[in-house]
């Protein structure tokens, strides 16, 4: 199978085309979901997929190459090697960028599981994706799953890795990945991984991109409707900029409208996520007439912005705060976004439509809460915080 074989292949198995998807019995039997809940939910259930077959057949030519560098001894400038206790630990660079540990359980025959760990950012957590590969009924077969906002940190994983293939290893050609990749998926998976050499690479970066645009350019004017139903929501009941915001799931998330001539705007953070960016902004610009004109997602980097200096630039006009995804909501056409994205406020955002949608119709009709929710004026609890001994710099980062 060449690569263009293998691409087409993968693109019509990963992304979502809600007519061929959905079906009438789906949409009796999904809980009353509406439409667009459905495709939200299979977008990401297809993205996580995908990488979880990025990670197995990562695992699959890398173990094999761990341990035979292991039994022979063999050095590379930049890489390590230790066992303790049955387990085989590499690490890659001088400060031990990258780790991989690698175990074969006790009284699971053929198996193997590994672990990968990035240490390029010590405050959050370092854990980049995990998986194993077996033998079943005479077949190679791997699992694994990766949070999806480290997908870029994953591809950068096995460059640093690439120089280990040169460890002459007993190699695993094919691999049979479970969840959605069937025979030809997985056939398809090993091909592109063949193709960048190996390891996932230019071929893999390029199919995982043009996945997500896909998803982007279907969720993104949903998103964008979802964010207008909860900013009229949020002012119907005076949460907005400059007066009250309302804090709920036990006051871990914050949210208000911020109104501005020219579109709307709702500000989310969830201070409970360990994360760089515990936060977003999303913004509908509107054109000359007030309709839709493109939607915006704004992260932001709870040490470094501040949702009150963004919500001034907008209300004056001078927010030039460049998104991390954004779509002309009148053509479909995907702007500046990064599709790999390091963070996960793309992704949350439909989480954000789906939760606050139920709390204002809740509040609307006076539901009364048993503690969790409450309302604040103190927009200054808002403000970065000191944690690194920053001043607090204003503006979202691009």
């Amino acid at each position: 199978m060449d690569v263009d074989e293998a691409r087409k292949l993968l693109l019509d198995l990963f992304v979502v085309v809600p007519e061929r998807d959905i079906t009438e019995a789906d949409r009796e039997e999904a809980r009353n979901w509406p439409v667009e809940d459905q495709v939200d939910y299979l977008a990401k259930a297809r993205a996580n997929e995908l990488e979880e077959g990025l990670v197995a057949v990562t695992l699959n030519g890398l173990i094999p190459a761990i341990r035979a560098m292991a039994s022979s001894g063999t050095v590379i400038e930049g890489f390590g090697i230790s066992e303790k206790d049955g387990e085989l630990t590499l690490t890659v660079g001088p400060a031990g960028e990258f780790t991989v540990s690698v175990t074969a359980p006790e009284g699971e025959i053929n198996q193997e599981v590994a672990v990968i760990r990035s240490n390029r950012d010590p405050m959050f957590s370092s854990g980049l994706a995990a998986g194993r590969v077996f033998t079943l009924r005479g077949r190679n077969c791997g699992s694994g799953r990766m949070e999806s906002h480290r997908t870029a940190d994953f591809l950068a994983f096995c460059e640093s890795m690439r120089p280990l293939l040169a460890v002459p290893h007993e190699p695993r050609p094919d691999i049979f990945i479970r969840n959605r990749f069937d025979l030809d998926g997985s056939e398809a998976a090993a091909a592109l991984t063949q193709a960048d050499g190996g390891l996932p690479g230019e071929n893999w970066k390029s199919i995982l991109t043009a996945q997500r645009a896909a998803h982007h350019k279907l969720m993104m004017p949903i998103w964008a409707a979802g964010i207008a139903r909860v900013y009229e929501g949020l002012m119907d009941l005076g949460y907005r900029w400059g007066e009250k915001y309302l804090a709920y799931n036990d006051t871990d998330i914050r949210t208000f409208a911020i109104p501005f001539g020219g579109g709307t705007a709702l500000f989310y953070e969830n201070i409970d996520i360990a994360d760089e960016f515990t936060g977003l902004v999303a913004v509908v610009r509107t054109d000359g007439e007030g309709r839709p004109a493109t939607f915006e997602i704004h992260p932001m980097d709870r040490e470094k912005d501040s949702p009150s200096a963004f919500a001034e630039s907008l209300v004056s006009g001078t927010c030039n705060a460049v998104p991390a995804a954004e779509i002309d909501l009148r053509t479909g056409s995907i702007g500046r976004t990064d599709l790999l994205n390091p963070h996960r406020a793309i992704e949350r955002v439909s989480s954000v439509v789906g939760t606050e949608r139920y709390i204002i119709a809740d509040l609307k009709n006076g539901k009364k809460f048993d503690g969790g929710i409450e309302e604040s004026t103190c927009f200054d609890d808002l403000e970065p915080w000191q944690r690194n001994g920053n001043d607090g710099a204003v503006g979202m980062s691009p």
